[in-house]
């Protein structure tokens, strides 16, 4: 299982790893944007298979940022290492910000899928050859902005800073801080808080940071910190003095010669449906927009099956949805200690409240309004004598099912029956590809009863398991 870690200022050197080889090119991709949004993202990171895995909150919904390999890390396991986690946590795969190469791995690998795209997620990208030269027609107003500048500050120089120069760095966001207009943004404002807390990162080695500095003023009229990851170089803060009119496309272009020297693109970020800076960043004719995706799967239990449990017949006995008049014979089901110390999990640590028998009701109604599971009540002749479950959907076409029968009527064929129809109605109704199941290897009742409904399928130290496909 993934063992993930807050994403905190000491991790940079993990993180840097990762990130200075990747060429996804998306700004979500570094470690820049993983200091600066992580708290409010409530952002995780864990390392599997030679990947980096992060995981975000957005809308109190959980999506992953593609793994990242190193080297020869491997993607698709990094992938099953997320389908796991999932599972685990009730939760289906969501990614966001999926880069080019995995768009097409995503849509193979989950059946069912939502895109979305949403137009102020789209990093701004633009040619770093010409955004240190400005060079032709086109760029005519970037220069006349810069002339202008020159004429106003001629000892202007750019500046590389480190860790040195925080206090000068400081100076400047505190001058900043007094002429900032966009008090009013939200997004802004978050921004300019977050730009600050990564003073601490001057001397670190993963950013390129920079200025406009005047030699007679004594103080910086601008200030840029970046991250090269693969061929991109990320802009994470661009600041500038207003009242020095031409200062921010004088920084643009010595921040591409002196930082994006060894890059071939650069990434400005997004512009968070600001209409100043969407109008900026446009102005500086962008080689293209970098649409961002998220990706959404979703199971087939939520895709092909309506909000109402159905009713299946077999010979002997009707399954259909659990009712608050099944809560007494129910709570007696999932009580009994000794046929339950193999079904795998603890029923009664879902009970919440002083009526526990409605409470476990309960519980499986809100597993099949989230669709991550349906319980169906096993009857004889009215009378419910076990359940069978449908869980563990994986997005992927496959599904577990689970079966347990009161005591009194083992040895019957019940539970074979039970499992037989659940199944079938998985993969003819639900479209599922593949129903698993698994037993204890010393539950030899529950062996005998799968293996005469399903095909073995291997088995480790603790479980025997099986499949059943169209």
């Amino acid at each position: 299982m993934l063992d993930f870690k807050p994403v905190k200022f000491e991790d940079t050197e993990i993180l840097k790893k990762y990130y200075s080889q990747c060429n996804y090119g998306a700004s979500e991709y570094s470690v820049g944007t993983q200091l600066m949004w992580g708290i409010k993202h409530k952002t995780l990171w864990a390392e599997t298979h030679g990947c980096l895995i992060c995981k975000d909150i957005f809308n109190k919904k959980t999506f992953f940022d593609y793994p990242v390999p190193l080297g020869d890390g491997d993607v698709d396991s990094a992938l099953d290492e997320i389908d796991a986690w999932c599972i685990e946590n009730e939760v289906v795969p969501s990614f966001f910000s999926v880069p080019k190469e995995g768009q097409d791995k995503l849509f193979s690998r989950y059946k069912y899928s939502k895109i979305r795209s949403i137009r102020s997620w789209s990093d701004y990208l633009y040619d770093a050859s010409e955004m240190a030269n400005f060079a032709g027609r086109k760029y005519s107003g970037q220069r006349n902005h810069i002339n202008k500048f020159v004429k106003m500050v001629p000892d202007y120089e750019f500046r590389i800073l480190n860790g040195n120069d925080k206090e000068l760095v400081e100076k400047f966001l505190e001058e900043y801080s007094t002429v900032f207009t966009k008090y009013d943004n939200p997004f802004a404002r978050e921004e300019l808080y977050y730009a600050k807390t990564l003073l601490s990162e001057l001397s670190k080695d993963w950013c390129r940071c920079g200025g406009i500095y005047s030699k007679s003023l004594n103080k910086l009229l601008s200030f840029t910190l970046t991250e090269k990851c693969g061929k991109t170089l990320i802009i994470h803060i661009e600041k500038g003095l207003y009242e020095y009119s031409g200062v921010y496309p004088t920084m643009v272009r010595e921040c591409a010669k002196v930082f994006a020297s060894d890059c071939e693109v650069i990434n400005r970020e997004e512009d968070a449906n600001d209409k100043g800076l969407r109008t900026s960043k446009l102005q500086y004719l962008p080689s293209r927009i970098g649409s961002k995706y998220a990706i959404e799967a979703e199971t087939e239990l939520a895709v092909n099956i309506d909000d109402s449990i159905p009713t299946i017949n077999t010979e002997r006995l009707t399954l259909d949805g659990l009712t608050d008049e099944d809560a007494a014979e129910y709570l007696e089901l999932c009580s009994d200690a000794e046929l339950n110390k193999y079904w795998g999990y603890e029923d009664l640590k879902h009970i919440d409240g002083n009526d526990k028998a409605r409470s476990l009701i309960r519980v499986a109604k809100d597993d099949f309004a989230k669709k991550i599971a349906i319980n169906f009540a096993i009857r004889l002749n009215g009378k419910l004598i076990g359940e069978a479950v449908l869980h563990n959907f994986d997005a992927k076409g496959n599904a577990e099912v689970g079966c347990r029968i009161k005591r009194e009527y083992f040895g019957n064929g019940y539970g074979r029956e039970a499992v037989n129809a659940v199944s079938e109605w998985g993969l003819y109704n639900a479209l599922l590809d593949t129903i698993k199941a698994k037993c204890y290897k010393e539950n030899l009742p529950s062996y005998n009863m799968l293996k005469d409904s399903m095909i073995e399928a291997g088995s480790d130290e603790t479980y025997n398991y099986f499949i059943r496909k169209v």
